[in-house]
């Protein structure tokens, strides 16, 4: 796919998978975990900082810090102080 693992060259068959007219580029979309729909207040989507939103809100932060902890990883609280 590149030339000596260098990701800014691309052999043609890389360009071809990557770039091409039924490439990765023109039909990939992104997940909704990384900021593909939702937001605050949906559960879904990821926050400004980076994490996704929590679904169950404000019962999976209980120091109100605003990181919850939902499907074994770290989320954010939507509207809490680390929505930001």
């Amino acid at each position: 796919m590149v030339n000596g693992f260098d990701a800014n060259s691309l052999t043609a068959w890389g360009d071809r998978v990557f770039n091409g007219s039924d490439g990765i580029a023109a039909t990939s979309k992104t997940a909704t975990v990384y900021g593909g729909g939702g937001g605050p207040g949906t559960g879904r989507g990821t926050s400004p900082n980076g994490y996704p939103y929590g679904v169950d809100g404000g019962s999976s932060d209980p120091d109100g810090d605003g990181w919850g902890w939902e499907n074994s990883r770290s989320c954010v609280v939507p509207g809490g102080p680390a929505d930001g």
